[in-house]
């Protein structure tokens, strides 16, 4: 299996499981309320759309009718989706993965002295 297909797959595997569990959590979060019992915390619901799962976690708030009312939670979570996206396309750009990719271990390096 060529590197590349390796990279699909994993990238593919991840953003499934992502979407899934943001949906998951969309849909625990409803029924807690319904419930009236303990909730997710919204910022756990922002970062789901940060680290990928924005599409699991937007046809769960249609499919659930959760938190399409609240502005300031929709402006922050498409905040958050808006951040994702742009993160994503950084990386899909080649000359921009070279460059993030060739800095890391540098900026790595420059936080972990900084720790100390």
């Amino acid at each position: 299996m060529s590197r590349v297909k390796k990279s699909v797959g994993v990238l593919a595997g991840y953003g499934l499981m992502v979407n899934v569990g943001s949906f998951g959590l969309f849909w625990f979060d409803k029924q807690q309320a319904i419930q009236k019992q303990w909730r997710i915390p919204e910022r756990t619901l922002y970062l789901s759309a940060l680290s990928g799962g924005w599409i699991g976690g937007s046809v769960a708030m249609q499919q659930f009718k959760h938190k399409t009312v609240k502005q300031p939670f929709r402006q922050i979570y498409f905040g958050a989706t808006s951040a994702n996206i742009a993160i994503l396309l950084l990386f899909l750009n080649p000359a921009m993965r070279s460059r993030i990719l060739h800095r890391l271990p540098t900026l790595l390096n420059r936080s972990d002295k900084r720790r100390f």
